[in-house]
């Protein structure tokens, strides 16, 4: 059955490119020389969206160095996919895993890093939950629905702690979202799926010249899948996001963010395993246990321009994370994470001609975790038990980005000094390079940078409650992860700037690694790994009418035994992992996607009937999603689209994924 859904997946994409060429070829046969004049879109119009997270400056794509993909509002509204992460996956590089449907817990890797490393911003701040045991935003990721607002979402790829701190040595993902509106903005989205799957937002947003607000409420909920069990994996999110600023003056202006999740949703009753046969024992929901997440941020900034070439921003932001986990409906057995992150930063922005920008900055960052437990759930003694911890971070940093040879020849160096309370000091560097040959659209770039990670407060402090005795795995002794960066690769526009492609080699060296002792019951350093491979995309827009895209990786991450020395493949990972994306508008208020994606065999340990560890392959699939979408007015808009459209049956980490998921939606807006 596998091999006949992955025939038909190639029969759909070929069928599906054949059309687009067919198409395409009778469009530009026709087209006349003022449609010529609309479509033929220039390098500069092309590329030149204004990323910032590349070098925390505002910069035309065109002109970074390094490896930076954005996922635009074009991108979200062709797809009709609110879930930001499965937007994310499209980009060379990236690797979503996801432990099932909506609701699940997910993780998003670059490289082939760990997940741990990937560094995740709301609007130019760091979000993360400092309770979290490695601090990633694992019980979050699943949160991350478009209300409405989001703008863009850029993804930068490779070692950037330079720039961005601890955790970013995979790489960055910012939210970036609207603001500085001219007009007033009404919008309710309402979308129905399978399994009682109901996606609802809105959005409330109005703007001048001097003031700006913008609110977006929203809630998921749906019954999940039941995997062959009794119970589905229920989850519900109620979640806001919003904006504000004002002009204080010419110059100088004060706005606001913020983000807020309460999801909850079921535990499992089993996780995935391994039968006397070695065959897969699916995992399926509890009915009596569930954990209940909350997150929140609240930023405030600061923007003041003092002359043409001085610029300065002030940054604070205040995040908290709570984590309940509900064991069964007995009063008090429960376990309880919270975290809150506390973060101040200023950044100068000097630029004393057009082809030099010195970036200087320096933040402050206080990291405060909570826990809470049963004293002998077992003994049935539910006394909670708390714990406290924290510690504070100073960081100084700094960037010179040049731009010589009318711009072709473009460098970029910085530097950060890291000051942890509970760590020896650390200082970082990065270079990046390219040069562009304008005349034949070729852009070559090579990045080299080191990168570092202190330990989060639960790895150094750790611990959890047995029988009503304390077992510890957390160790002081720890010392912070380190890596070493390097990539080089090249970008060509063709066919007067319709098609463009690119390929990057990349390589990542981490020393120092964090791993979990079991022969200690602790967490220590002392692994070594390595990821090394290829990153190629192509996008090509032949007319207006017309937008393809493919994303490939080749990734071969690796770690080192310390009992034998020898490098092994990490598990989790896919070798090979290629995306393909079809826009295509048959008329003038209809439009369709399609994604066709092949993620290669993995590794996934899972344990057997014996308790033993096994090696078990997991097997490759090809997956199509689809939306269509009709503008019945001005201000109406339905829509339906399917996930996983061939029904293929598959597992991620060996949790099994939903079969074909169908949804119908509309859009009011005014």
């Amino acid at each position: 059955m596998r091999k006949l859904g992955v025939l038909s997946a190639v029969r759909v994409s070929l069928l599906l490119f054949l059309l687009v060429l067919s198409a395409t070829s009778q469009v530009l046969a026709e087209e006349d020389l003022k449609t010529k004049e609309l479509i033929q879109l220039s390098l500069d119009e092309l590329l030149d969206t204004t990323v910032v997270t590349a070098t925390r400056t505002e910069t035309p794509l065109s002109k970074v160095a390094k490896s930076i993909s954005v996922v635009s509002q074009e991108d979200m509204e062709m797809s009709k996919e609110a879930f930001l992460p499965k937007l994310t996956d499209n980009v060379p590089g990236v690797f979503l895993k996801r432990n099932g449907g909506p609701g699940r817990l997910a993780s998003i890797s670059i490289r082939g890093a760990e997940s741990r490393f990937t560094q995740f911003q709301y609007n130019g701040m760091p979000l993360r939950d400092a309770a979290d045991a490695q601090y990633t935003l694992r019980a979050f990721i699943q949160d991350f629905y478009n209300g409405g607002n989001v703008e863009r979402v850029e993804v930068l790829r490779g070692t950037n702690s330079t720039l961005y701190g601890s955790q970013a040595m995979g790489g960055v993902v910012n939210i970036i979202t609207e603001k500085w509106r001219d007009d007033l903005r009404l919008e309710f989205r309402n979308e129905m799926g399978t399994r009682q799957t109901a996606l609802k937002s809105a959005r409330v947003a109005y703007g001048t010249e001097d003031y700006y607000i913008d609110i977006n409420p929203m809630h998921m909920d749906t019954d999940g899948e039941k995997n062959g069990g009794e119970h589905g994996y229920l989850y519900e999110n109620l979640g806001i996001s919003g904006g504000a600023g004002v002009k204080l003056g010419k110059d100088i202006s004060l706005e606001f963010s913020t983000l807020f999740f309460d999801n909850d949703a079921a535990l499992n009753q089993n996780t995935p395993s391994l039968d006397a046969n070695h065959k897969l024992v699916e995992n399926q929901a509890a009915w009596d246990q569930h954990h209940r997440n909350q997150l929140y941020q609240l930023g405030l900034f600061l923007n003041h321009k003092l002359s043409s070439i001085w610029n300065y921003t002030l940054r604070g932001a205040i995040s908290e994370s709570e984590r309940h986990y509900f064991w069964s409906e007995t009063p008090g057995d429960q376990s309880n994470y919270d975290g809150k992150t506390r973060y101040v930063e200023m950044q100068h922005n000097v630029s004393p001609a057009d082809w030099l920008t010195l970036t200087l900055g320096a933040d402050y960052e206080k990291s405060d975790y909570h826990s809470q437990e049963p004293l002998n759930k077992y003994g049935g003694v539910y006394d909670p038990v708390s714990y406290d911890y924290d510690w504070d971070v100073w960081d100084a940093f700094c960037n010179l980005y040049f731009a010589f040879l009318d711009e072709s020849l473009l460098f970029d160096a910085g530097g950060r000094y890291n000051d942890h309370k509970e760590f020896d000091s650390k200082m970082l560097w990065e270079v990046s390079a390219a040069y562009i040959f304008s005349k034949i659209g070729t852009k070559i770039h090579a990045h080299v940078g080191t990168g570092y990670r202190t330990p989060s407060l639960y790895e150094v402090y750790g611990g959890y409650l047995l029988n009503g005795q304390l077992i510890t795995i957390g160790s002081q002794n720890l010392e912070p992860e380190e890596s070493t960066s390097y990539e080089i690769g090249v970008d060509q526009f063709l066919m007067k700037n319709r098609l463009n492609v690119g390929l990057t080699y990349f390589q990542m060296d981490f020393d120092s690694l964090i791993i979990y002792d079991i022969m200690g019951s602790c967490y220590a350093n002392g692994t070594k790994a390595k990821t090394e491979g290829f990153e190629g995309y192509v996008h090509f827009k032949p007319c207006k009418y017309f937008k393809l895209g493919a994303a490939y990786t080749y990734t071969n991450p690796k770690e080192k035994d310390n009992l034998t020395g020898e490098w092994t493949r990490k598990t989790h990972f896919p070798k090979n992992k290629l995306n393909l994306t079809a826009s295509f508008y048959p008329l003038e208020n209809l439009s369709a996607y399609c994604r066709v994606s092949w993620v290669d065999e993995k590794i996934v340990p899972l344990y057997d009937t014996n308790f033993s560890q096994i090696q078990w392959e997991e097997d490759s699939v090809v997956t199509v999603d689809m939306a269509v979408s009709y503008k019945v007015s001005k201000h109406f808009e339905v829509w339906a689209r399917a996930e996983n459209l061939l029904d293929e049956d598959y597992t991620e980490g060996g949790f099994s994924m939903p079969g074909r998921w169908v949804y119908g939606g509309f859009r009011l807006s005014f």
